[in-house]
């Protein structure tokens, strides 16, 4: 839980909020900018680079 809630900081950081999915220890984060048609953009690449990190803190 803890990892999700600095994912959850660091999107609010940003005010880009990513689709999460939290089963059994098994977390899926879906990242596409509504706005831009669903389709990946730079802020979702930021966010991605941004989550990765925490992953390994």
């Amino acid at each position: 839980m803890s990892f999700l809630i600095r994912v959850a900081f660091e999107a609010e950081d940003m005010d880009h909020h990513p689709e999460i999915n939290n089963v059994y220890g098994t977390v899926r984060i879906g990242l596409t900018t509504h706005d831009a048609g669903n389709k990946v953009s730079a802020m979702d690449l930021e966010l991605a680079r941004r989550i990765n990190h925490l992953a390994w803190i």
